[in-house]
């Protein structure tokens, strides 16, 4: 092959070479979805379920290219002193997906007051101890369980078992009103708390021998 024909195919194979990468670097990626996103999140926090912590995706959506979410992070959520991170994730497609977030923790030091938001009954049950009794009680070892009750749901309330019937007792006993109920429970001993959705302890009732 004459040099010059050499040069060209040279030139020629340079060219190609370069196209392909081009072609494979611009080619569009697959798209992303909700899937996809909640995935490489519970990857990223394995290490935080690997340590028992309950995982909570609370909202996932998708807008202008980047997928935005929430998540609750709920280290001993039946303790007496529950602890919850809140993680907000915002994820742009790329050739490896970086993990941007911001964290903070729903309260400090085992106190909370305000607003209840539905999706952390974490804070119902830390408020419940503003009740000296209650705290005592939670303290000794008891877990505790929150479940909000809208006055619709009280109103229509039906069970069969003692203690559900005076938990639904308790709970009529309070003007109609949401009502965040939280149960301490502990062996045979159940310590129920009535509170509003502002963290207002409403009425506290113990009950024994549950069933």
């Amino acid at each position: 092959m004459e040099p010059s024909t050499r040069n060209i195919a040279i030139v020629v194979a340079i060219l190609l070479f370069i196209l392909s990468i081009y072609i494979f670097v611009s080619k569009p990626s697959a798209p992303i979805t909700s899937k996809d996103v909640r995935q490489f999140i519970l990857s990223d926090l394995k290490g935080f379920s690997d340590e028992g912590a309950k995982i909570s995706i609370i909202s996932l959506g998708e807008a202008n290219n980047t997928w935005k979410a929430k998540v609750k992070i709920s280290f001993d959520p039946h303790s007496a002193c529950p602890r919850v991170i809140i993680r907000n994730y915002e994820l742009k497609p790329s050739i490896s997906m970086s993990l941007p977030y911001r964290e903070s923790e729903l309260f400090k030091n085992c106190s909370s007051g305000g607003y209840i938001f539905h999706e952390y009954p974490e804070m119902a049950i830390v408020a419940s101890e503003n009740s000296p009794d209650v705290r005592a009680f939670a303290e000794s070892g008891a877990k505790g369980y929150a479940s909000f009750f809208p006055r619709e749901k009280i109103l229509s309330f039906n069970c069969s078992t003692k203690n559900c019937s005076q938990a639904q007792a308790f709970l009529f006993s309070f003007p109609p009103q949401n009502i965040w109920l939280v149960s301490w429970i502990k062996g045979n001993s159940t310590f129920l708390v009535a509170l509003s959705e502002y963290s207002d302890i409403l009425g506290t009732k113990q009950l024994v021998s549950r069933q």
